[in-house]
């Protein structure tokens, strides 16, 4: 996926000039990767893992430096192929997660957050949805949806996944799932799970599970869910 700040026709961020671009780029592993990575066979393009860096400090955390707001729409991206699925709309699937496209950046999901000054990788961010289709869950997540093995955790092997929509709150910065509510009335969640890099405009995921632990996260994308 892509971040790309408002244009002509939406509201701007006095902090973000125009011409600016923030992106999540997106790609495809075949099941000859999956299968290296001692993952499950999945037909659906997915996106490669962030990169862990140093780390700088996200919602709630001390920081010399002053915050810089930014406004952006996502713009999802095949990492491998360089192609686009478009931008992510404001819309919920019935299953209660976000998934759909559209061309135009136009009316195109919109979310907020800040980052310190400087070009460190800013982690366990919290992105809120300023467009959100339900107002009262307007914090952008995940939720843990155990699929066919009944394996209640993320991990190299696994069925299990998570699904991203949003949330009435947000959860604590590190924290493992928690029982808020959300979209897809999930009862395992987490909303601060969001990494971004000012050089690359990139943002990422990186899960936590119970025992506080960070798996590989990677984002991948299914038509149909």
């Amino acid at each position: 996926m892509a971040l790309e700040p408002q244009t002509d026709g939406l509201r701007p961020d006095p902090t973000i000039t125009r011409g600016d671009s923030a992106e999540l780029t997106s790609g495809h592993m075949t099941n000859a990767k999956r299968f290296a990575m001692g993952l499950p066979p999945l037909k659906p393009k997915t996106l490669r893992r962030g990169t862990r860096t140093r780390q700088t400090r996200g919602r709630g955390g001390a920081s010399m430096l002053p915050a810089v707001p930014r406004r952006c729409n996502i713009l999802v991206k095949d990492a491998d192929e360089g192609t686009s699925f478009g931008y992510l709309k404001p819309e919920i699937t019935s299953e209660g997660f976000y998934g759909a496209f559209q061309d135009s950046q136009a009316n195109a999901l919109e979310v907020s957050f800040s980052t310190p000054a400087g070009d460190d990788l800013t982690t366990q961010l919290d992105l809120f949805v300023e467009n959100a289709p339900i107002p009262s869950k307007s914090w952008l997540g995940a939720g843990l949806c155990i699929w066919l093995d009944g394996d209640p955790e993320i991990h190299a092997g696994s069925w299990t996944f998570a699904g991203i929509g949003g949330s009435e709150n947000p959860t604590p910065q590190g924290s493992p799932p928690e029982p808020v509510g959300n979209t897809a009335s999930r009862s395992k969640w987490e909303s601060a799970i969001w990494n971004y890099n000012p050089v690359t405009r990139e943002i990422t995921a990186q899960w936590i599970k119970a025992d506080g632990s960070s798996p590989g996260t990677y984002l991948f994308y299914v038509a149909d869910l």
